[in-house]
């Protein structure tokens, strides 16, 4: 018999711990690391932008103290969406160059959540997790109380699918008034996507008329002079970005794919 073992990673090469963490982390493995340990270092932070300022303090005297360049630093974070404006700006602060890979932010991205979250429920038939994941992106014109109203209404009579929502709430009790005109924002916004498409041209119509009728642009115009007004610069570019940003990726899958039939789970 052979028996094969896997390569060890060769950036690891001289670095016992970091290997040994390559090696064993997140894996369901009983191993226990015996020797001193001078690679990997533990920090707490009171707040976001003190765990952001510690790490800029850290890299300039790596780069003042220890001889290392600015390319040989790279910051890793799974949650880019609340780390990227902090980043930014204190980065900026303390004068450290910065290439920023903003690809998970734009698909976290609040405006990205909406047009996505908004398919999902034309994918799932207005599914009570599809309807309420798209009411509470924060860009439907509905306020935020109504919304629990109205998802407990429909929790308790259990209403799904599209012909449910397309109905008059029937009762004889006076909220029934503001949860139909809830029902009938949430169905008037969504209006746009429920035109017949077969092709891939077709959906991308559809979603601009629907960033349109919304008011994505001013919404996104909005939030970008607040961020400013409140000097998060880093935020409020962001959100004077993303709308072009979103528009550009429609128009490149308009011209790659326009003629070819897509369903809707496919686009």
């Amino acid at each position: 018999d052979v028996e094969l073992k896997a390569k060890p990673v060769m950036r690891y090469a001289g670095n016992p711990e970091m290997a040994f963490l390559e090696k064993n982390l997140f894996r369901y493995s009983q191993e226990t690391y015996q020797e001193s340990c001078h690679a990997v270092r533990i920090t707490e932070s009171t707040t976001l932008r003190e765990e952001v300022q510690n790490i800029c303090q850290t890299i300039r005297k790596l780069i003042r103290e220890e001889g290392y360049c600015y390319r040989d630093v790279a910051v890793i974070t799974g949650d880019l969406g609340r780390y990227a404006h902090l980043v930014e700006d204190e980065f900026a602060h303390y004068q450290i160059p910065l290439f920023l890979d903003q690809t998970s932010g734009v698909l976290f991205h609040p405006l990205t959540e909406f047009i996505t979250s908004a398919l999902s429920v034309l994918n799932y038939d207005f599914s009570y997790e599809s309807v309420f994941r798209y009411l509470r992106t924060g860009l439907v014109d509905m306020e935020r109380e109504v919304t629990d109203r109205l998802e407990n209404y429909v929790i308790k009579k259990g209403i799904r699918g599209k012909s449910a929502y397309e109905k008059l709430f029937v009762r004889k009790d006076p909220e029934l008034q503001e949860l139909n005109e809830a029902r009938e924002i949430l169905i008037d916004s969504l209006e746009p996507l429920l035109n017949g498409h077969k092709s891939a041209g077709e959906h991308v119509r559809n979603i601009y008329e629907f960033c349109v009728k919304n008011h994505l642009q001013e919404k996104m115009q909005n939030y970008e002079q607040k961020f400013h007004a409140q000097q998060e610069f880093a935020r409020a570019k962001e959100y004077g970005q993303i709308y072009r940003v979103v528009m550009d990726l429609l128009d490149q899958i308009y011209h790659l794919l326009g003629e070819e039939i897509l369903t809707d789970k496919e686009f």
